[in-house]
């Protein structure tokens, strides 16, 4: 990645937050909802948010549809907020990242659980 890629990255990361905030679409709820990655083209024509929402699986797809319909919104905002040549087309996609890492551990805690002997072994006498 480019060092401006980079630095657009960055800033669109920190923008995106605060327009979030202002997206007034009731179909975004009350669950916690961040963006934790930023993947710029690097012509910068287009931004793929990825968003983390704390929720069961069928309110994500909700809550992602709803930003998907907020898209214009966004771009709009941007446009105000940071000075690029070219605005990025924006997309969102969820990231899943913090329920593999869940699932990893549950995996990592079970095959330990197994290698475990379910007592110590006791001492032979001579």
């Amino acid at each position: 990645m480019s060092h401006r890629t980079e630095r657009v990255r960055d800033l669109l990361i920190e923008v995106g937050s605060e327009i979030l905030r202002r997206v007034k679409d009731p179909a975004l709820g009350e669950e916690l909802i961040s963006f934790t990655d930023v993947k710029v083209a690097a012509d910068l024509g287009t931004a793929r948010f990825f968003v983390s929402v704390m929720a069961d699986p069928l309110r994500q797809q909700e809550v992602l549809k709803a930003l998907e319909r907020a898209a214009g919104f966004f771009r709009h905002e941007l446009r105000h907020e940071v000075r690029l040549k070219r605005i990025p087309e924006v997309r969102f996609e969820l990231d899943h990242t913090l329920e593999h890492a869940a699932h990893m551990m549950r995996v990592l805690q079970s095959a330990q659980v197994q290698a475990e002997p379910d007592s110590p072994p006791e001492p032979t006498a001579p």
